[in-house]
């Protein structure tokens, strides 16, 4: 059983690692914040590289009651973002994957990444930690072009009420 578990950890740690991108195919999604892909016969969870989702933020020790409340009205007043996963990633389907610092980069049509995505609507942030020169501009623009045209919580109350929680 030990041997099982060390070949696995191997396995695994050689895609924590990698720089290239395989294919998964994505199996659940459970909110814009975590899905599970397969890999052959091993699955994964994916959490969004370098961003903050709403749903991480609601979810944080130190939330405050008014940001959870902000979240959670911002949420009954946009379903669509709540489930915007759900509308962009679909089951059965193969996405492009690379992990970095136990997050995943998924990509979508082109070269678009999920997180970029999730910029773009105002349902994320940029991570206060994120330093990735590679993607640092692109996921800046996206948060910018949400921020200007007031998508998500650009356009609410979240990011006042949540700000000490970034």
């Amino acid at each position: 059983m030990n041997k099982i578990l060390a070949m696995f950890f191997i396995f695994f740690l050689s895609f924590v690692d990698a720089k290239e991108p395989f294919l998964a195919i994505l199996k659940e999604v459970y909110t814009n914040d975590l899905q599970t892909f397969r890999y052959k016969e091993f699955s994964f969870v994916c959490k969004p590289y370098g961003v903050l989702t709403l749903e991480e933020l609601y979810e944080q020790s130190g939330s405050t009651p008014a940001c959870k409340k902000a979240i959670e009205d911002f949420y009954i007043q946009h379903p669509s973002l709540k489930y915007l996963a759900e509308i962009k990633l679909h089951k059965e389907q193969l996405y492009h994957i690379v992990f970095r610092k136990e997050e995943c980069i998924i990509y979508l049509n082109g070269q678009m990444s999920y997180s970029e995505l999730l910029l773009r609507n105002g349902v994320a942030m940029e991570n206060r930690s994120f330093n990735d020169k590679e993607f640092r501009s692109v996921f800046y623009d996206a948060q910018e072009s949400a921020r200007v045209e007031q998508k998500g919580l650009w356009g609410s109350d979240i990011f006042g009420k949540c700000a000490s929680e970034r």
